[in-house]
């Protein structure tokens, strides 16, 4: 005779369901737990806490956990990659932080918020985006977080393709998710002409105001990309002057007909 697997129990009782139900709840916060470290830019996470963190938000280096000092001092020593000059591993940063453009989707019609669509290098846009390399490559180790903790966000294109609202709202209510330190290092931004009307070629009042918002928003902002409509397109210098006008001489705009 084969023999035979032994019966799983069956809850028969109410008390057994309701222990069954929180057996169940306390499963769902543990994967809760687990998927915040698989966050997106712009999402919380859930900070450990032997780490010091500065005003800014960022892991401060100061002081290295007693528990880490060995694997940092043998990383330093062993690994192939942290022997390098340190000019050369700065091209290696920037290497694999540049070239894409993080385009953050705004969903009206749910209630989780966002999503991310990623293009890199002239290629469509990977819906779906998982944060990959480009913004877990400071999790490494401890000495690539402080020579890289912010090139992912001030290499990146950060695109709002269907965001609005006075004074870019949106804009900034998604923003406020990111730490003070990633925020501060975003220099290249893309928004959409067609959903900010102070800027195409719509008769109305220009509203000078709303584009110094941008500036707050992102303090370290180089670098604007115009996203132009039907409208828009007829005249793409008239926009980009226009655009130009309101944030100031010392931040190019650029128009982008596709």
């Amino acid at each position: 005779m084969r023999p035979q697997k032994p019966q799983q129990s069956v809850p028969t009782t109410r008390k057994d369901l309701s222990n069954l139900k929180n057996t169940d709840k306390e499963k769902m916060k543990s994967a809760s737990k687990m998927n915040s470290a698989n966050a997106m830019p712009g999402l919380e996470v859930e900070k450990e806490q032997t780490l010091t963190f500065l005003p800014n938000g960022l892991i401060s280096m100061e002081k290295t956990p007693v528990r880490l000092v060995e694997i940092v001092k043998r990383n330093s020593l062993k690994s192939p990659l942290l022997r390098l000059p340190a000019e050369i591993r700065q091209m290696i940063w920037n290497f694999a932080t540049s070239g894409s453009k993080l385009a953050i989707i705004k969903l009206y019609h749910t209630h989780k918020g966002y999503v991310y669509c990623l293009k890199t290098y002239g290629q469509r846009y990977q819906w779906g985006y998982r944060a990959r390399m480009q913004f877990r490559l400071p999790e490494v180790c401890r000495q690539i977080n402080s020579e890289m903790a912010t090139l992912p966000y001030s290499n990146c294109i950060f695109a709002f393709p269907n965001f609005s609202g006075k004074d870019f709202h949106d804009i900034k209510t998604w923003s406020s998710r990111l730490s003070k330190g990633h925020r501060n290092a975003i220099t290249d931004v893309s928004i959409s002409t067609k959903n900010y009307p102070s800027i195409s070629l719509a008769p109305h009042k220009v509203d000078r105001e709303e584009f110094k918002s941008l500036r707050t928003i992102f303090p370290a902002i180089q670098r604007v990309y115009l996203e132009l409509g039907e409208l828009e397109k007829i005249d793409p210098p008239y926009c980009q002057n226009r655009a130009k006008q309101m944030l100031g001489d010392d931040v190019k705009v650029v128009s982008m007909k596709d």
